[in-house]
């Protein structure tokens, strides 16, 4: 399920940034809006929350450039490797709707097997 993160003091320190944060297709003002971006999401995956280190993000792309999305800040989010992995090709929304979709199944295989013991 999605997660909620609570927005904090944005005077606080900033948190490790990726390695391929500085990507050459990121103008200084979007690198500064990326920045930001960051300091609010707390450096955390925006599709599975977990914390990202120095060399565990990457910069993904909500609609794939390969689908008409843009090399564009506001079409960019930070990803763990294995959440920007399992995205693939699809778009945020398919990729989260999938992921819905798979734990709802697994919730009632578990419920079923819990009702048979």
């Amino acid at each position: 399920m999605a997660r909620l993160t609570i927005l904090h003091d944005l005077s606080s320190p900033l948190p490790e940034i990726p390695h391929n944060f500085t990507s050459a297709f990121l103008s200084r003002t979007e690198r500064q809006a990326m920045l930001v971006r960051l300091r609010v999401t707390e450096g955390r995956c925006a599709y599975c929350g977990a914390r990202i280190g120095k060399r565990g993000g990457s910069l993904d792309h909500l609609t794939p450039v390969s689908r008409g999305g843009a090399d564009a800040v506001g079409n960019l989010v930070l990803s763990c490797k294995p959440c920007n992995d399992r995205k693939g090709p699809r778009t945020a929304t398919e990729y989260v709707r999938d992921l819905v979709t798979a734990a709802v199944a697994l919730q009632r295989r578990l419920r079923r097997q819990h009702a048979m013991a």
